[in-house]
């Protein structure tokens, strides 16, 4: 049977023009290139008011439904009204309303700004829900509307194409207003329901051909796009759950399993429990440390891109904003100095300088530096690795079990 994907589009005499046309043109190129093109049935619906949404939904009973229109700063999107008075419809009245029909929509997309406030409503109801949490450039969300349906049609799951439309307009950051938002319904696990995340949920049209489904636990709540993208990015084939943050008594178990990964240079594994732990709110600052470590280790960092690094410094940033320990700052300093060269400059950026130097004043952790150092890739010799291996070094005198030396 084919799936629907839905376009519904509203802009009000008085309003400025949208582009929707050419957000149109994105979905139906996915469309036209997808194996899966024979069983995906693709509607439109333009000028939208109440009524037209309301007997679109009844009459092609849709599994995604694409919303293209203005959004308000106090919540709503803007629709067709009566007489061509433009009406603001809240997130309250769509998200009692797609809630009806829940047993066959399974995604709304929110293509229109401030609208992440409706789509947590939305989600209250719906499995998924994405939207935009501030002001959105017309081209953003074209570019991201070409990779979700691009990775969607290929069979990839929501969350999962909500993460590659994420990376393509370059947001690995929510806290970025111009980055969509994605919310998903609580209460699935609870009640030791599994939800099946991709447009082919309930068996793939084209055989043993498609990819391999991206499941996750229905109880997630605003996902993050940071997570979303580590997780497509050590994932591999995807053959992995999203699953929720860890907190509670499950926090130390996992602690202990990440720091087993790290010691085996299962750096895929530590990263995913790491995660976990960093995004549930259960980490120490020891927890982020490691979490950085396991983004950049085994791989050489002049080969890693500025958005790796620039992650990597992210969490990093969270370990030293609690403790200024020596690991932390040493590392500060060399992912600072890679990330540098990277935009080509020859000289040691004066931060990684100061990190330096303020690590040669702190207390000494000489084995925590050697098991760093033999994590990472680092490149040739410089100023800056040669003052962190001499910190390594540590002074001359007994060990404790930890490996550091007691001056």
């Amino acid at each position: 049977m084919a799936k629907t994907i839905l376009v519904l589009t509203a802009n009000p005499a008085g309003t400025t023009p949208i582009p929707v046309d050419r957000e149109l043109r994105a979905i139906q190129g996915a469309l036209e290139r997808s194996r899966f093109r024979d069983h995906v049935d693709l509607q439109v619906r333009g000028a939208v008011d109440r009524q037209t949404i309301r007997r679109a939904i009844l009459d092609l009973r849709p599994t995604v439904v694409h919303f293209s229109s203005h959004g308000v700063e106090d919540g709503g999107l803007v629709i067709e009204g009566q007489d061509g008075i433009p009406e603001i419809l809240g997130g309250e009245d769509l998200g009692a309303f797609f809630g009806l029909f829940s047993h066959h929509l399974k995604c709304v997309v929110l293509c229109a700004c401030n609208s992440a406030g409706q789509a947590r409503h939305i989600s209250a109801r719906i499995d998924i829900v994405i939207g935009m949490s501030g002001r959105v450039a017309d081209a953003a969300v074209r570019e991201y509307s070409t990779a979700f349906y691009d990775a969607l049609l290929a069979g990839r799951g929501f969350v999962e194409a909500h993460g590659i439309a994420s990376l393509a307009i370059g947001c690995s950051d929510p806290a970025d207003p111009t980055c969509p938002q994605l919310s998903a319904r609580p209460g699935g696990d609870r009640l030791g329901l599994g939800c099946s995340d991709d447009l082919f949920g309930d068996g793939d049209p084209a055989a043993n051909d498609a990819p391999a489904q991206l499941s996750f636990g229905a109880s997630m709540r605003d996902v993050n796009a940071s997570v979303i993208a580590e997780q497509i990015r050590v994932g591999g084939d995807f053959h992995f759950q999203v699953q929720a943050p860890a907190q509670g008594p499950d926090a130390q178990a996992l602690r202990r399993k990440a720091q087993r990964s790290l010691e085996t240079k299962a750096y895929g594994e530590a990263r995913r429990d790491l995660l976990r732990l960093v995004e549930g709110g259960a980490a120490d600052p020891d927890d982020s440390f490691h979490l950085a470590v396991a983004m950049v280790a085994g791989r050489k960092l002049r080969g890693l891109s500025p958005r790796d690094l620039e992650a990597a410094e992210r969490y990093l940033g969270r370990a030293l904003g609690a403790e200024r320990a020596q690991p932390y700052l040493a590392f500060s300093a060399l992912l600072k100095y890679e990330h540098y060269t990277l935009n080509g400059l020859r000289c040691p950026p004066p931060d990684a300088l100061a990190l330096l130097e303020e690590a040669s004043r702190a207390t000494p952790q000489p084995g925590v530096l050697r098991t760093l150092l033999g994590h990472l890739r680092l490149t040739a010799p410089s100023g800056v690795t040669a003052k962190v291996e001499e910190l390594a070094a540590g002074p001359r005198g007994p060990m404790n079990d930890k490996g550091d030396h007691h001056g």
